[in-house]
């Protein structure tokens, strides 16, 4: 994903499929705390270290890295994809169960 403190055509792919994600799943959620949930989640901006220097994402996470360490955090960030959208599916299922019971009423 990076390689000589340049980022790869792989990297600016994550990068832009993790933008492209969270901007179209934030659509499908009106839970403003859900919201942020994402974009934290998902963040893809820079961060800031120990000497307050701001790091891109990709160099943050993925430059000096061992490789294992880079698979942990892939894990890590699909876990919590998962658990998102497994969030959103409980939604939607307590908003139909709630509104089914509300047309019986």
């Amino acid at each position: 994903m990076i390689q000589n403190d340049i980022v790869t055509q792989k990297g600016e792919e994550y990068v832009g499929r993790t933008k492209l994600y969270e901007k179209e799943i934030r659509k499908l959620w009106i839970n403003e705390f859900t919201k942020n949930k994402i974009a934290i989640i998902l963040s893809t901006d820079y961060i800031e270290n120990r000497e307050g220097i701001k790091i891109s994402h990709i160099s943050y996470y993925f430059d000096d890295l061992p490789t294992n360490g880079i698979i942990v955090y892939l894990r890590q960030k699909k876990y919590n994809v998962l658990s998102l959208e497994k969030d959103f599916l409980n939604d939607l299922m307590f908003l139909n169960l709630t509104r089914e019971k509300n047309m019986t009423n």
